[in-house]
C-alpha cells in the first residue's frame, strides 16, 4: 500500500509543479491534501492562485492538441481545465463536444450533468446529456431530457435536431421529419438541418425542400465547409430523382469540402498499423482472468454489414448490442503513443493486465449488466491484436464485402466524428482499404482461432447456415430468431438505420453500377491496388 505524502511535502511538491507547468501533478497534490484536511488554507489557497494561469495554459494546450488531431490529449487538457474551474459552463460544453467526438459517451454525460447541476436550464448541456445518453443506448432517457428541454419559450434548432436522430434510431421515420422539419424552421440557413431532413424525405422533382437547397446553394460560398452537409442533402435529393450527373457532381463537391477540412493524414494510420505489426511479432503473455462482461467485436471495414451482424447476434437473449463503442481505440491509442515517442518498447504482462480491466470496466458502462456486450465499432479491425492479448475469451466478427460495394458505400456517406476521414476521397479509399487488407492478414497469423470472417453476400444469401457458424464460433445458442433481425426493437445509431429494419435481403452490392461511368477512377485506384480484378 503506498504511503501517503505528509501535508508539507505534498504542498511543497504541488508548488514545484506548478512551476514547471505540471497542472495535472500540482492539482492532484492539493486535491489529495483537501480530500484529507478540506480546511486546509494553504492548500485552498494553493489551488485558488494556481487557478487562472492552469486553466489558461491547459486551453491552450488543448487547443494545439486539437489542431494536431490529438483529440484524446485536447479531452484530458479540457478536463483537467473544467475540474479546476466546474463554474466556466463553456469549457464543460467543449468538453462534452470533444468527449463525445471521440465516442467517451459517459464522460460527456459526467461532463453535461456537472453543468446542469450549476445551471439547469442550460441548453446546451441538456441536448449534450441527451446524446451521450442515446450513445448509450438509453434512448428513453435521452428523450425524456431533450423534451423537458423545449418545455418554455426558448427552442432551439439543437433540441429538434437530437429528437429526430432519436426518432431515426428507433425507425420512426413520420417523428424524424417533423422534428427535422421543426429544426429547418428555426434555422433555415443551416446546411446540416437541411441534410438532416433529406435523410427522411424522398424527392421528387416536385418537393418543395429541394427548390429551396437549391436557392441556399445559390446564396451560399461555394468553398465554405458549412456548405459540405448541403451539397449531401443534394445528393440525396437527386440521387432519389435518379438525375446521376447532378448528383454525383453535388456528392463530389461535398466530398471535397469535407475532406479539406478533416485533413485526413494516411502517415498516421498507417505508422499505427506498422507498431502494431512489430509489437506482436510474438506472442504476449496472457493476463490473469478478471471479472467483466464476455465481449463480442464485430469489426470490418464501415459498412460491411457490421449493424445487421450484431443485430442478429442480439437476438440471443443474453446479449447486449451496444453500438460502436471507442473504449478499446482510447485506451490502445495512448499505447500506441507511448511507443511511437519510445516511452515504451514492448508491453509487459502488467500492461496487458491493466488493459484487460480498463477494456472489460469500460464496456460494462454500456451493457446493463448483461453477460456478453456487443461492440460493432468496424475499426477495432486495428486493434484485434491488443483484444486478443488482453482478452483471450473474446470473439472477433470480421465483415468481408464486395470492395466495389463497400467503396461506393464509404464515398456516398457522410460519416459523423473524425475516424472515417480516409472516406472522401478515391485515393484515401483505396489506400485504406489496402491498409485493412494487410492489417488483416497479420492478425490472422496472429490470433486466427479468435477471429471468425464473414461474407456479407453468404450472410445474406445463406442467412440461417451462416447465422449458425456465428452461434457455434460465439457459443450462443441459435434460434429461428437469428434470421429475422428485422424483428429487433433495439434503436440504431448508424447509417444503416433504415436498411436493418428490413428483412435481410440481398443485391445492395451492385448499388454502385447506376454511377458505373463517375466511379470508372475509383474502380482503377482498386484495381490498381489489387483489391479488384481489372
Amino acid at each position: 500500500m503506498a504511503t501517503l505524502l505528509s501535508t508539507d511535502k505534498a504542498l511543497s511538491y504541488a508548488r514545484k509543479a506548478e512551476k514547471t507547468g505540471d497542472w495535472a501533478a500540482a492539482y492532484d497534490l492539493y486535491k489529495g491534501v483537501l480530500d484529507r484536511f478540506p480546511s486546509n488554507r494553504r492548500a485552498q489557497a494553493g489551488l485558488k492562485g494556481m487557478k487562472p494561469k492552469a486553466v489558461q495554459a491547459l486551453l491552450q494546450d488543448a487547443k494545439t492538441a486539437q489542431a494536431s488531431q490529438q483529440w484524446a490529449r485536447s479531452a484530458d487538457q479540457m478536463a483537467l481545465a473544467f475540474d479546476l474551474a466546474p463554474e466556466l459552463s463553456e469549457i464543460g460544453v467543449a468538453l462534452a463536444h470533444m468527449q463525445l467526438q471521440i465516442g467517451n459517451a459517459a464522460g460527456a454525460l459526467k461532463t453535461a450533468e456537472t453543468i446542469l447541476s450549476k445551471a439547469p436550464d442550460h441548453k446546451d448541456a441538456a441536448n449534450l446529456k441527451g446524446k451521450a445518453l442515446r450513445e448509450m443506448g438509453r434512448g428513453g432517457e435521452a428523450q425524456d431530457v431533450h423534451e423537458q428541454a423545449l418545455q418554455g419559450t426558448n427552442e432551439d434548432a439543437a433540441t429538434y435536431t437530437q429528437l429526430a436522430s432519436l426518432a431515426r434510431a428507433n425507425g420512426d421515420r413520420d417523428k424524424e421529419l417533423a422534428y427535422a422539419m421543426q429544426a429547418l424552421a428555426i434555422a433555415p440557413l443551416d446546411g446540416s438541418m437541411h441534410w438532416n431532413v433529406s435523410k427522411a424525405l424522398k424527392y421528387t422533382p416536385e418537393t418543395p425542400h429541394l427548390a429551396d437547397m437549391q436557392d441556399l446553394l445559390k446564396a451560399s460560398d461555394p468553398n465554405a465547409p458549412t456548405t459540405a452537409p448541403l451539397r449531401m442533402a443534394l445528393f440525396k435529393a437527386y440521387d432519389d430523382i435518379g438525375d446521376r450527373n447532378t448528383a454525383f457532381a453535388h456528392l463530389q463537391e461535398g466530398n471535397r469540402l469535407i475532406h479539406d477540412s478533416v485533413g485526413y493524414d494516411f502517415k498516421k494510420d498507417a505508422i499505427r498499423y506498422a507498431l502494431s505489426r512489430n509489437l506482436f511479432a510474438k506472442p504476449l503473455p496472457k493476463p490473469a482472468p478478471a471479472t467483466g462482461p464476455r465481449p463480442i467485436f464485430v469489426t470490418g471495414l464501415p459498412r460491411t454489414g457490421t449493424t445487421l451482424t450484431e443485430r442478429i447476434i442480439a437476438m440471443a437473449p443474453e446479449a447486449k448490442a451496444c453500438g460502436e463503442l471507442s473504449v478499446v481505440d482510447r485506451l490502445v491509442t495512448p499505447l500506441l503513443q507511448d511507443l511511437a515517442t519510445g516511452r515504451k518498447t514492448t508491453f509487459t504482462a502488467d500492461d496487458l493486465q491493466t488493459l484487460r480491466e480498463n477494456i472489460l470496466s469500460g464496456l460494462a458502462q454500456y451493457g446493463d449488466g448483461s453477460p456478453i456486450i456487443i461492440d460493432k465499432m468496424p475499426l477495432n479491425f486495428r486493434w484485434i491484436g491488443f483484444i486478443c492479448a488482453a482478452i483471450p475469451e473474446a470473439r472477433i466478427i470480421h465483415m468481408n464485402r464486395d470492395p466495389m460495394a463497400v467503396a461506393w458505400s464509404h464515398y456516398r456517406h457522410s460519416f459523423s466524428g473524425t475516424g472515417n476521414g480516409f472516406v472522401y476521397s478515391f485515393e484515401g479509399i483505396a489506400q485504406f482499404m489496402v491498409l485493412h487488407r494487410d492489417w488483416m492478414s497479420h492478425w490472422r497469423t496472429i490470433c486466427s482461432d479468435a477471429i471468425l470472417d464473414v461474407d456479407y453476400a453468404e450472410l445474406v444469401s445463406e442467412p440461417e447456415a451462416v447465422t449458425r457458424k456465428i452461434a457455434e464460433f460465439t457459443g450462443l445458442d441459435w434460434s429461428s430468431d437469428w434470421t429475422t433481425p428485422e424483428r429487433s426493437t433495439s434503436a440504431v445509431l448508424t447509417a444503416s438505420a433504415k436498411q436493418v429494419r428490413k428483412p435481410i435481403y440481398g443485391g445492395s452490392d451492385a448499388g454502385w453500377q447506376a454511377y458505373e461511368q463517375q466511379l470508372a477512377p475509383l474502380r482503377a485506384a482498386l484495381v490498381s491496388a489489387g483489391l479488384l480484378t481489372a
